[in-house]
C-alpha cells in the first residue's frame, strides 16, 4: 500500500494536471466564440456566392458553356486523383483528428483497387505524421495554417488545386474535413469539390416557368471564368473555419472530460489518503498504548 506521502504527492500532481486542463478548456471555449462568430460571418457570402455560382451552371447547362469549362467538363479517363486533407497541428482533441484520417485511409484504399494514381495533400502536423508513420507518401504538406489563416493563403492552395484540374494533372479532387453542423455535432466528411457537379447542386433546380434572365457583361464565358475560381477559393476557406471551429469544440469537450475525470481521481485519492492516515494514526496509539502496559507492568 502507498505511504501517506506517496498519496499526497499524487494528488498534488492531479491537482496540477487538472488545472491545466481547467485552462485550456476556457481556452478552447473562448475560440470556440471567436470562430463562431468568423464562420458565421462568412457564411451568407459563402452561400450566396455557391446559390449565383449554381444558377449560371443550369442557366448555361444548355448552351454548353457550362459543360465546357475547364473546371466542369469531367476528363475522358479518370486515372489521377488528389486527396486534400484537413487535421490539426495540436492534439488533446479527442477522435477529431483520428475520424478524418481513418475515413482519408478508407477513400484512400478504395482508390487504390480502382488503380487510380494519387495525390496526397495533408494539411496539419497530426495528418503529416500518421501518413509518414503509416509509410503513404503525401505530395505537399501544409503546417502554417492554423485559427489565423487568412482568406489569402487558402485562395492560394484553391488556385493550386484548379490548376492541377484545369491542365488535366489531375481527374478529380476530394477534400476531407470535419464538416460542422451544429455546436453539438460535427463529422467528418468526403467532398468531392472539382471537378463541379453540373446535376447536384445546393439551390433548389430551376424551372421551366422561372428562368431568370442575366444579361452579361463581359460576355457568359468569361464570367464563369471569373466566378467559378472564386467560388473555390470560398469553398475551400470555408472548410478550413469549419474544421477549425470543430477542432476547438472537439478540444472543449475532451479538456472538460480529463477535468472531470481528474475530479473523480482525486476524491478517490482523498479517500485512500484519509485511509492511510487513520491506520497510520491508529498503528502509533497501539505502540503507544503497548509502550505504556510495558512500563506499568
Amino acid at each position: 500500500m502507498a505511504t501517506v506521502r506517496e498519496i499526497r504527492n499524487q494528488i498534488g500532481s492531479v491537482q496540477n494536471i487538472k488545472k491545466i486542463t481547467e485552462t485550456m478548456e476556457k481556452i478552447s471555449t473562448a475560440k470556440v466564440k471567436k470562430n463562431t462568430k468568423r464562420l458565421a460571418s462568412s457564411r451568407e457570402y459563402y452561400h450566396s456566392l455557391i446559390g449565383l455560382m449554381d444558377h449560371l451552371i443550369q442557366y448555361f447547362k444548355d448552351d454548353g458553356l457550362a459543360t465546357d469549362h475547364p473546371l466542369i467538363k469531367s476528363h475522358d479517363s479518370i486515372a489521377n486523383s488528389l486527396i486534400l486533407v484537413i487535421t490539426s497541428n495540436r492534439g488533446l482533441c479527442g477522435g477529431y483528428n483520428n475520424n478524418v484520417l481513418q475515413l482519408t485511409k478508407k477513400l484512400y484504399s478504395t482508390l487504390k483497387e480502382e488503380e487510380k494514381a494519387i495525390k496526397l495533400f495533408t494539411i496539419g502536423k497530426k495528418g503529416i505524421s500518421y501518413f509518414q508513420f503509416n509509410k503513404i507518401p503525401t505530395d505537399q504538406t501544409f503546417t502554417d495554417i492554423d485559427d489565423h489563416v487568412d482568406f489569402d493563403r487558402m485562395a492560394s492552395i484553391a488556385d493550386q488545386l484548379s490548376d492541377l484540374y484545369s491542365t488535366e494533372k489531375v481527374d478529380e479532387v476530394y477534400l476531407v474535413y470535419t464538416k460542422y453542423l451544429s455546436g453539438g455535432q460535427q463529422r467528418p466528411a468526403v467532398e468531392k469539390i472539382l471537378p463541379f457537379d453540373v446535376e447536384t447542386n445546393e439551390t433548389e433546380e430551376l424551372s421551366e416557368d422561372y428562368r431568370p434572365i442575366y444579361l452579361f457583361e463581359p460576355a457568359g464565358h468569361e464570367v464563369l471564368d471569373r466566378i467559378l475560381p472564386v467560388a473555390l477559393r470560398i469553398k475551400v476557406f470555408n472548410t478550413i473555419l469549419q474544421t477549425n471551429l470543430s477542432e476547438q469544440i472537439a478540444r472543449k469537450i475532451a479538456m472538460k472530460q480529463a477535468s472531470d475525470s481528474a475530479g473523480d481521481m482525486i476524491k478517490d485519492l482523498s479517500l485512500l489518503y484519509n485511509r492511510a492516515r487513520q491506520n497510520k494514526i491508529t498503528k502509533e496509539l497501539i505502540e503507544i498504548m503497548g509502550a505504556a502496559k510495558a512500563l506499568h507492568s
